[in-house]
């Protein structure tokens, strides 16, 4: 899983133009290792954020607390000491939030309802609240998102509702057209 993830972190880092964000999902699983490959490669590490999901599924194991969220980490495509200027559009943020106070960084957000589903299933399918909040928080109108584990293409669904442009990476030909038919049906 470390060289693995190695790998294709170094590709992002060539691919994502300087002081762009980077933001990666993980659990308790790999979202540690994920920050020390991070810090490893000297990238900025802005914030984390922590998806609380208030309807998970429970542990069928009965030997440990159950798994109710899922970790973000928000990185810069430069080093801890030249990143600057990257994007979050903080006022957006704001108007999110029910309080019209500023956002702090766990959310309560469902995981992803069966409506979201309708063309497949993905396992780790994230729910369009979710993503559309990190499109409007730490991107501009117009500008370019890679999703190298695309799945069933909920990033690429939201980009496209919040006219931004996007590249999917899929490698499982289900989850591919899961994808294109959930692109086709906006």
């Amino acid at each position: 899983y470390y060289n693995f993830t190695i790998k294709w972190m170094k590709e992002i880092f060539r691919i994502v133009k300087p002081n762009g964000n980077i933001l990666i999902f993980g659990t308790y699983h790999n979202i540690y290792k994920i920050g020390y490959i991070l810090s490893k490669f000297d990238k900025r590490i802005i914030n984390s954020i922590i998806w609380y999901k208030r309807n998970a599924f429970p542990n069928i194991t009965l030997r440990m607390f159950c798994e109710s969220t899922e970790q973000i980490i928000w990185s810069v495509n430069n080093s801890n000491k030249n990143a600057k200027n990257w994007i979050f559009n903080y006022d957006n943020m704001k108007k999110l939030t029910s309080n019209k106070k500023q956002m702090r960084n766990m959310w309560d957000i469902p995981m992803t309802s069966v409506k979201e589903k309708k063309y497949g299933k993905h396992p780790s399918q994230k729910p369009i609240e979710l993503i559309d909040r990190i499109i409007k928080g730490c991107t501009e109108k117009n500008q370019s998102i890679i999703d190298p584990f695309s799945g069933s293409g909920t990033v690429s669904l939201v980009c496209a509702m919040n006219k931004r442009n996007y590249l999917g990476i899929e490698k499982n030909k289900k989850y591919y057209e899961i994808s294109l038919k959930r692109l086709k049906s906006l």
